[in-house]
């Protein structure tokens, strides 16, 4: 039944294929579909969705601006979530926890943003984290059935997605963007120092400088900090 309904739909997959990057297959999938709003959200570094995350979007300018000025993000349901299930989700079954996540969703509303969400999350090979969230005016019972009837469809989709998101930041062939952190981290293990000695300097903790490491290990494809920092020396992000 599945393959019969990726099938039908094969031209799309094809078009978003096509598009040279993650904004553009997402304002693709808003005309093919008819719907208002496409998302995709991706955590640069595994186990970490505020380092530096991959977004793109067909919010409008002024949501998205007023979305970080009143930093949502710190209590946005859906972004949370997101990064946290392994399941699809529809927004109106979220737990609304407090004044402050209601607010959220009535000035959303504002903004020509309804309830009326899905989001697929994705978890890749290496446990990077991302998903692909959808959104209309339609009723709420109304878009549950539009949604369930394309379900396959759309978590195909959230796969394709994050593969052009990893090849819009250049993951997948050793130049993946390094945070300033990262950067530093690296450079002080290339002159010697340690996760303990690094913490010192930078005056942050010492899991915190294992997490930069690690990330930036992922990043550049290694399986050892000692790699890490060779690749990201032949890659000159920093000098040994």
């Amino acid at each position: 039944m599945n393959s019969d309904i990726l099938a039908d739909h094969a031209p799309l997959f094809e078009q978003v294929a096509a598009q040279s990057d993650v904004h553009g297959a997402l304002n693709l999938l808003c005309r093919y579909f008819g719907i208002r709003h496409a998302t995709y959200n991706m955590a640069q570094s595994a186990g970490n969705q505020f380092d530096y995350p991959f977004v793109r979007t067909t919010y409008s300018p002024d949501w998205m601006q007023r979305y970080l000025t009143q930093n949502y993000v710190q209590i946005d349901p859906v972004f949370l979530e997101g990064f946290k299930r392994n399941q699809p989700f529809f927004w109106d079954e979220l737990e609304i926890a407090s004044p402050k996540v209601q607010a959220l969703f009535d000035d959303a509303a504002g903004y020509g943003v309804t309830r009326s969400g899905f989001s697929v999350p994705v978890v890749d090979r290496i446990g990077r984290r991302g998903f692909f969230s959808i959104n209309d005016s339609r009723d709420i019972g109304a878009w549950k059935e539009w949604v369930k009837a394309l379900k396959p469809v759309l978590v195909e989709m959230a796969d394709r997605l994050h593969d052009k998101a990893l090849q819009e930041m250049q993951i997948g062939n050793n130049k993946a963007p390094l945070s300033p952190r990262e950067i530093e981290c690296l450079s002080w293990v290339a002159r010697g120092k340690d996760a303990s000695m690094i913490s010192e300097i930078l005056e942050i903790s010492e899991f915190t400088v294992r997490d930069y490491l690690k990330a930036a290990r992922v990043k550049l494809g290694c399986s050892t900090i000692a790699q890490a920092v060779y690749e990201a020396s032949r890659l000159r992000l920093i000098n040994l």
